[in-house]
């Protein structure tokens, strides 16, 4: 039997919780901060957001192994599309999985017979919790540029990477930043901390505390199912590098995080194939 917690606040790590968050009309404002912030683009509050992937299905949750995402533009005339991300599983050949994405984002915008100049920005910004680059940065930004004439006319294509993880454990290198602490919060202390950091911070958490009352039940189905599924997640990755000390550890970090969450040692021992008595060494 797992035993559930009560669920204050869904953390926004997971798909429900991100997708319900940012496209609620309501916390525009938040969605916009995370664009003006990492990507350092102009957002002003009139700008409308048009969503393209806001659906949640279930059906799909293999494609959410490990991660949470979000499709959107900005209806004005430079009309840019922006890709958000969170990647809350290292997963193998990230880099090449997110340059591809946002190659795509940025070819679909043409019907047959359009003209390349119809072509707008498209941007990616990818919070992860593990490391990415070999640095002391937990921003990365990779920009492509228009040239014309080699005379730089702007941004083509941009991929922002945040290393949450980086963040966390180096905290003290960094000037705090309330977005990236808002999206690492997972207990109920982290978010009651962050409601003292003045009115902006007191909104996002009071939005999320009254989203999370109506989706809890939904929301705690979702996290075990996305427990069994990062399981097959880095089984699969690791079997195709042949790495057979690289999937124990994966089946140890995810355990590790099932028993932070509650669930009980024999659930764990059916969804990681993890004995009892290795379950018992991590608690």
């Amino acid at each position: 039997m797992i035993k559930k917690r009560k669920w204050m606040y869904a953390p926004l790590r997971y798909d429900r919780a991100f997708k319900g968050f940012f496209t609620d009309k309501a916390n525009d404002k938040f969605l916009k901060a995370l664009i003006r912030h990492y990507l350092l683009v102009h957002v002003d509050k009139d700008d409308k957001v048009v969503f393209i992937n806001t659906e949640f299905k279930p059906t799909h949750m293999e494609d959410k192994l490990a991660r949470t995402d979000l499709s959107f533009r900005l209806e004005r005339a430079s009309g840019e599309i922006f890709n958000l991300e969170m990647q809350v599983v290292e997963q193998m050949n990230l880099l090449n999985r997110v340059n591809y994405y946002n190659s795509k984002r940025y070819v679909e915008q043409l019907e047959a017979g359009q003209g390349y100049g119809k072509l707008n920005n498209t941007l990616t910004l990818v919070f992860t919790f593990h490391d990415v680059f070999q640095n002391d940065r937990y921003i990365n930004n990779i920009v492509d540029f228009h040239l014309e004439e080699h005379i730089m006319m702007g941004q083509n294509r941009k991929r922002c990477f945040v290393e949450l993880g980086k963040y966390m454990k180096h905290s003290d290198r960094y000037e705090k930043d309330l977005l990236a602490e808002l999206l690492i919060a997972y207990e109920k202390e982290d978010f009651e901390r962050l409601k003292k950091e003045g009115e902006f911070m007191t909104e996002a958490v009071e939005n999320l505390y009254g989203f999370s009352q109506k989706q809890k039940d939904a929301y705690w189905d979702d996290m075990v199912k996305k427990f069994e599924l990062d399981m097959l997640t880095n089984e699969r990755g690791w079997e195709e590098r042949g790495m057979e000390k690289g999937l124990q550890q994966a089946s140890l970090d995810i355990a590790k995080n099932m028993l932070k969450n509650g669930l009980d040692k024999d659930t764990i021992a059916r969804c990681t194939g993890l004995s009892l008595e290795e379950i018992e060494a991590l608690a």
